[in-house]
């Protein structure tokens, strides 16, 4: 059980960090810009990952 959710986790964050990378490249050159970067990396880590754990564990809790 354990294991089957590491393996989740792994993906979820590289889902996360795929999307992240994605919505950061400047759409006129095929570059990253490092503003808009910073700010969707900080919305990322500081509201959507831990909201997202936070239902994780609260269905993880009713689960278990």
């Amino acid at each position: 059980m354990n294991v089957w959710l590491l393996a989740l986790l792994a993906v979820g964050a590289a889902i996360m960090i795929g999307i992240t990378l994605a919505i950061a490249r400047n759409p006129d050159d095929k570059n990253y810009s490092n503003e808009s970067s910073f700010r969707l990396l900080t919305v990322m880590y500081i509201v959507v990952v831990p909201a997202t754990l936070v239902i994780i564990g609260a269905v993880l809790l009713f689960i278990l």
